[in-house]
């Protein structure tokens, strides 16, 4: 008991220090705290109808990636549309939003995460009448090339041989 403190075990301690010179990776936040963290990036005008975004889709049992990762895309879309308020977001904001992603060169994956949740947030603002249409309703995002993978003739043997008699 005498190497609790106020602030902590003798081990937390030893883990900040290490943290601090480099020999630890800094801890993580926990959910709350990357949630509240990512909430102060959206502009204030937009925070209510985020949040209650949030709390109607945490019902769902989202995992704690998934909530970030959506929260995430949320704030980053609002970092990009600034302070306009919700409803003066429309199709061609959207497509120019989309097309700029596009222009990353980010994954045709990680592109349809953003359309996801995207569309998401904006048909709950639909619901709750802050917008009229939903500006994410007709954004066309492309799907990843499908590859078909050939094998050579020697492969194949190889393959066949294998299934006949595996080792």
């Amino acid at each position: 008991n005498t190497i609790l403190k106020n602030n902590g075990s003798a081990f937390l301690k030893i883990g900040q220090m290490l943290e601090e010179v480099g020999l630890l990776p800094p801890k993580e936040l926990d959910l709350s705290e990357q949630v509240e963290s990512l909430l102060n990036k959206i502009p204030c005008h937009v925070r209510n109808p985020v949040e209650a975004f949030l709390k109607l889709f945490k019902s769902s049992n989202p995992s704690e990636s998934t909530q970030r990762g959506m929260l995430q895309i949320v704030a980053d879309f609002f970092k990009w549309w600034g302070d306009e308020p919700i409803p003066s977001i429309d199709h061609k904001h959207m497509e120019y939003f989309f097309n700029e992603l596009k222009s990353k060169n980010l994954s045709h994956s990680f592109i349809r995460k953003y359309k996801l949740y995207l569309n998401k947030f904006f048909k709950y603002c639909l619901l709750q009448k802050m917008i009229l249409t939903n500006p994410c309703q007709k954004i066309e995002v492309p799907r990843s090339a499908q590859q078909l993978t050939v094998c050579s003739e020697d492969q194949i043997k190889k393959l066949t041989c294998y299934i006949k008699n595996p080792k």
